[in-house]
């Protein structure tokens, strides 16, 4: 029996992979160089590979077997135990009372990345967070906050979390991940909540899996408390904005009078510049299947 033949459910019909995690197959394949535009992804010599191996073989040495056994499904001990809470001025919030009025009803959750999201590269200002967290108050909206770019911030001064700016408000949920600050193979993040909802998320995690990769917490968990995260930090904004520097000199040099965009300062993501694709058709690698709607302009995401 060919496979067209199966009894696939109904439900298989609408099922579409993920286009950006596709791209990592499609690079993978390449025999050039390249700088990828796809996903933000760490650059090879960004991740802490010598530092990774001596910390694993540690952490193997100390309890080899215990590393490759189920785990808890709230997350390792040991790494939760070394976490702490830790238009260009992002999401238009103002804009939330028509949106929510229109709806007709109120939202049970706001999705936000706060800080350089991807593919605009824009924080949301102060203002407009103090705001969101008035309007979720009004609402009884959880804020979901998902921050992976918050700790790579090269340029700028700080902007208050909304953890921070909530005061430890149940209503605000956030969400951080090791993908964008050690590295992305390690599939670890964690949640900062109100301490009440915990066996809630680990009934919900349940449900998915049973636990998160085990050595891979292990690994952070090391990093973690040897210190190692800070000056690995340091060297990631350091990198990153001569990376950007040198990015935005190159689209000044190529693209002047075809692009624009805006300078990031976080992450090695360099804004959302527009090109018109005349300009493009012969030089990017595409993936198969329709992915953009193309017209006269094209946008990096």
């Amino acid at each position: 029996m060919k496979a067209a033949g199966l009894p696939w459910a109904t439900r298989t019909k609408g099922l579409v992979g993920s286009v950006i995690d596709s791209s990592t197959s499609l690079l993978q394949r390449q025999t050039h160089d390249i700088v990828s535009f796809a996903m933000g992804s760490p650059a090879a010599e960004a991740v802490p590979s010598e530092a990774f191996s001596e910390i694993y073989s540690s952490v193997l040495a100390s309890n080899g077997a215990g590393v490759f056994a189920y785990g808890a499904t709230e997350g390792e001990t040991a790494l939760r135990d070394e976490l702490l809470a830790i238009d260009d001025d992002g999401l238009i919030v103002e804009a939330l009372p028509e949106l929510v009025q229109k709806a007709g009803r109120l939202p049970k959750a706001i999705y936000v990345i706060p800080n350089f999201q991807n593919p605009t590269g824009t924080a949301m200002s102060l203002d407009r967070r103090l705001l969101l967290l008035t309007l979720a108050r009004e609402w009884r909206s959880i804020i979901i906050d998902d921050d992976p770019y918050g700790m790579l911030r090269f340029d700028g001064g700080h902007i208050p979390g909304f953890r921070e700016l909530g005061g430890g408000d149940p209503l605000v949920f956030s969400v951080r991940t090791f993908s964008k600050i050690l590295a992305p193979g390690l599939r670890v993040g964690w949640v900062d909540a109100d301490p009440t909802i915990v066996a809630k998320l680990i009934d919900a995690k349940q449900t998915m899996d049973t636990c998160t990769n085990v050595p891979s917490q292990r690994l952070s968990a090391e990093c973690l408390r040897r210190g190692n995260l800070e000056p690995h930090l340091d060297r990631l904004r350091s990198e990153y904005h001569t990376r950007m520097r040198a990015m935005q000199t190159s689209l000044e040099n190529h693209f002047s009078g075809l692009a624009n965009g805006r300078i990031p300062r976080a992450d090695s993501s360099c804004g959302s510049p527009s090109v018109t694709m005349s300009t493009l058709r012969n030089s990017l690698t595409r993936l198969s299947g329709t992915v953009w709607r193309l017209s006269r302009v094209a946008r990096f995401r």
